[in-house]
């Protein structure tokens, strides 16, 4: 049964590329190896259902983990504007909101999308693929909003960050810079640092009302490649909230990467060291880090697992499922998850959840995370 080789092969990827490619499609499998199994065992085949029955039980191992403890998605409510708002509750000055979107450079859905980047209300927003005629698009679409690094591409590499009005009325915001974290390898990641406060707890569930407005502000323009400081961001408003004054705050860094499309033996092998840069990354010191982008790789992947032991990660989809990404319109059994939102022991997660198809071949990822309290 061609499901229960791809079952074994897939376990075997961290020796050859186009095994680990078997790894990506465990939920497929196990639908597969289900209807199989149970058809061995109806016509006394027992033999052979049993070895179906192993290759079920394995992926449903992996499987099952993510699931586990099962978490909750807040509720998506309309603000007093009738804007969507996902997840977010009147506290948010101790939440960080993320969200990741790979628009796909041969989209051209741009009013779309920038409609809803506006509406999710996150505090940074990172796009990927992004060409010439998606970035006109996105900072004409978010007016408010500040672009605080790009780096704008023809090709499928295109990155750009962007901070919400709310960030920078609510923290201060140090830096962010586009990077390559494989020397020679040309394809941008960008690195920033801001500061959050230390001590975040959930916000209350109960009677929630509508976030405030944010104040109008120009929206800062970029370069191909370019970054922002904290000055370049707080020039653009004079208004600061309690919360940031009254909480102490600690440094936080956040990488977004975009990796190589294992399709090839040198993508495969470039993409691993892209991961591996990421988690080594983590190491170089000792702040509350966060992780976002396109890692063209499944949990499943030993690619992935490795990225998770090297840098000591946690993966925000433990406790809310597959939640599938790619391809965007192949449905829930179709759909395996390649974007991802990994962080140090140092956050929680609140929210997790995927946005709708938006033209692009991935769907948007949105997380709301917070810091632990310190011991």
């Amino acid at each position: 049964m061609p499901a229960t080789l791809l079952t074994f092969a897939g376990f075997a990827g961290s020796w050859y590329w186009m095994l680990d490619l078997a790894s990506h499609f465990r939920l497929q499998y196990a639908v597969v190896l289900a209807a199989i199994t149970a058809a061995l065992f109806l016509t006394n085949r027992w033999k052979l259902g049993t070895v179906c029955a192993i290759a079920l039980i394995l992926n449903l191992a992996v499987i099952i983990p993510l699931y586990w403890p099962l978490k909750q998605t807040l509720p998506i409510r309309q603000s007093a504007s009738n804007e969507t708002t996902h997840g977010i509750y009147p506290d948010t000055s101790t939440t960080l909101t993320l969200l990741f979107f790979n628009v796909n450079s041969a989209n051209t859905n741009y009013d779309t999308v920038a409609q809803y980047l506006m509406e999710s209300n996150a505090d940074i927003i990172v796009v990927s693929e992004t060409n010439d005629a998606w970035a006109r698009a996105l900072k004409r679409g978010l007016p408010t909003s500040v672009v605080v690094a790009e780096q704008i591409r023809e090709d499928n590499f295109g990155m750009m960050m962007i901070v919400s009005p709310f960030l920078r009325l609510k923290h201060r915001w140090e830096s962010a810079q586009t990077l390559e974290m494989v020397a020679g390898l040309q394809t941008p990641a960008i690195e920033a640092q801001l500061n959050w406060p230390e001590h975040a707890p959930p916000p209350p569930p109960a009677s929630p009302t509508s976030p405030t407005s944010p104040s109008t502000s120009s929206a800062s323009s970029a370069s191909s490649t370019s970054s922002t400081s904290s000055s370049d961001v707080q020039a653009s408003t004079t208004s600061t909230t309690p919360a940031a004054t009254a909480t102490s705050l600690t440094p936080i860094r956040l990488l977004a990467i975009h990796t190589l499309p294992p399709v090839r033996p040198n993508y495969a092998f470039l993409r691993d060291q892209q991961m591996q840069a990421a988690a080594d990354w983590i190491h170089e010191n000792d702040t509350p880090a966060i992780i976002i982008g396109d890692f063209n790789a499944t949990p499943w992947s030993s690619a992935f697992r490795n990225m998770l032991e090297r840098g000591s990660l946690q993966n925000s989809q433990v406790g809310y499922g597959i939640a599938g990404t790619w391809p965007a319109h192949g449905g829930p059994l179709g759909m395996i998850p390649i974007d991802h939102c990994l962080h140090t022991s140092h956050w929680t997660v609140l929210d997790r959840r995927l946005g709708p198809n938006l033209g692009s071949d991935h769907r948007p990822l949105f997380i709301q995370l917070a810091l632990r309290p310190t011991e």
